[in-house]
């Protein structure tokens, strides 16, 4: 059985764009903190729908700490899937 709160391994990989729920869960930042970060750093978001996506060249570019925040947890979290693997 799955613990819920682990993400799934597809969401462990680095990727284009990521949702703004999985950046929350990622970083352990709540949503409203994220959106004020994002609008304080002119970070384009883009919405479909009720998603909203935001793309990975706009953090590295506008956000650079929390750039290495989020390679620093996918890192992490990479590390402790294959210990548990092992």
């Amino acid at each position: 059985m799955k613990n819920s709160v682990d993400p799934p391994a597809s969401f462990l990989a680095l990727k284009p764009l990521y949702k703004l729920s999985e950046l929350e869960r990622l970083v352990h930042i709540s949503r409203y903190r994220l959106w004020r970060l994002f609008e304080e750093h002119s970070v384009k978001c883009i919405s479909a729908g009720r998603v909203s996506y935001v793309p990975l060249s706009e953090i590295k570019e506008k956000i650079p700490t929390l750039w290495r925040s989020l390679c620093t947890a996918i890192e992490g979290s990479r590390m402790a899937s294959r210990a548990l693997r092992s």
